[in-house]
């Protein structure tokens, strides 16, 4: 029996469909591959690095030093955390004080000019390949990475070199970049209605009134 129940019903289903739909899911993904090979991205659009035939060499002396970015404007919903992941060798740390390579991957702030806003994390070759989590909770202090590259639409990353002084190395430090991936979770856009939605609830609530009548009657 078809009575004017149904159709609330039916309209308090649809809301708690759409709106239940909204939860954290992956919203981007994005991968470059450092090298010769086919489908690799060039250092020349990036920096200034050496490529070699599956990787990019980052090299402490280096002007402009290595740096790349991943636009994000293909992105739509609300972001709530990157995960960079990076794959390298020979980046350090030796792990003894004041010796051997200290490499740290440097995710970008708003001010290109001072890097007491940016998001630093040392790379240590045996956890290869890396991942570096950003979420609002990082922004806490100085650093705006996450707000930045979510205010911006680009996610831009490069490298720094903390080697202590007793390396005597020092200066002249290099590693090997193979490839860095960028994924994006967060809360999906809300799905607009079909704008065939409206006429259904007009037929709907036309079936209800029609129903009323015929009892009436």
């Amino acid at each position: 029996m078809f009575n004017k129940n149904s159709t609330i019903l039916a309209a308090a289903a649809l809301a708690v469909t759409v709106a239940g739909g909204a939860q954290a899911a992956t919203l981007g993904m994005f991968s470059h591959d450092y090298g010769t090979g086919s489908g690799n991205v060039a250092p020349d659009q990036y920096g200034s690095g050496s490529l070699n035939a599956d990787s990019v060499t980052v090299a402490d002396d280096e002007a402009p030093r290595f740096q790349d970015n991943f636009d994000l404007s293909s992105v739509t919903g609300t972001i709530e955390r990157f995960d960079l992941t990076l794959t390298f060798g020979d980046a350090g740390p030796s792990g003894v004080f004041n010796l051997g390579e200290r490499w740290q991957a440097r995710i970008l702030g708003s001010d290109d000019a001072a890097s007491s806003d940016d998001n630093f994390v040392t790379m240590y070759d045996e956890a290869s390949p890396q991942t570096i989590t950003l979420s609002f909770w990082t922004d806490l202090g100085s650093p705006d990475a996450f707000a930045h590259s979510v205010a911006t639409d680009m996610f831009s990353f490069g490298f720094a070199e903390n080697t202590g002084s007793g390396w005597p190395y020092r200066g002249a430090d290099e590693f090997d970049l193979q490839s860095a991936s960028l994924l994006v979770t967060g809360t999906p856009a809300p799905v607009p209605l079909p704008a065939t939605m409206p006429l259904l609830a007009v037929a709907l609530g036309g079936l209800g009134f029609a129903a009323r009548r015929r009892r009436k009657s």
